[in-house]
């Protein structure tokens, strides 16, 4: 079975929450490689539309297209303030930049401790913490959906000078690992 875009936008809007990819690819009897084709695709057809398709690694969600933010917030009122501090927007940047990040290497790259403004970021549902699949016995920080849409990015390789700072903080994260 393969999905439509009925379908697939249907599930999408009905969900009060991002999906898994993988509970796509189960629902829709295909392979992952075919639900990121088929995403890909679907997103495409989104360009004249109010909303956008996001992704991270592992969900993907329906957000209001970024030229709309303004509208809906119009409409609907800020509802909490935007302000995250000088600590949530450097941890942010390197969640963003990594992809996901452990608090041992967030910590490392900004110099002090990170706790306090990590909570702050989960507890807005800018970032998402499941544990390691290299280290059971950590979590990950992960961007969320949310954090993406807000931003009116897709996915996080639209970042600005993504390439080069991505590689720069694994670099970073590689030397943190050596002196351990």
């Amino acid at each position: 079975m393969h999905a439509t875009n009925q379908q697939l936008e249907a599930l999408l809007i009905a969900s009060d929450e991002p999906i898994r990819c993988k509970d796509l690819s189960r629902i829709f009897q295909c392979t992952d490689a075919e639900i990121a084709q088929y995403l890909d695709a679907y997103a495409g057809t989104l360009s004249e539309r109010g909303f956008v398709l996001v992704r991270t690694e592992t969900t993907v969600a329906l957000a209001v297209h970024p030229q709309c933010n303004s509208l809906i917030e119009k409409f609907f009122g800020a509802t909490q303030p935007h302000e995250l501090g000088q600590a949530g927007m450097e941890i942010l940047a390197i969640i963003l930049y990594k992809k996901e990040a452990t608090r041992a290497a967030i910590e490392y790259i900004r110099g002090v401790n990170s706790s306090f403004a990590l909570r702050t970021l989960l507890m807005r549902g800018l970032v998402e913490r499941v544990l390691s699949s290299e280290d059971a016995r950590e979590y990950m920080y992960r961007p969320t959906v949310e954090l993406l849409s807000h931003l009116g990015l897709t996915a996080t390789t639209e970042l600005p000078n993504f390439s080069s700072v991505h590689a720069l903080l694994t670099e970073i994260d590689q030397r943190s690992k050596e002196n351990v």
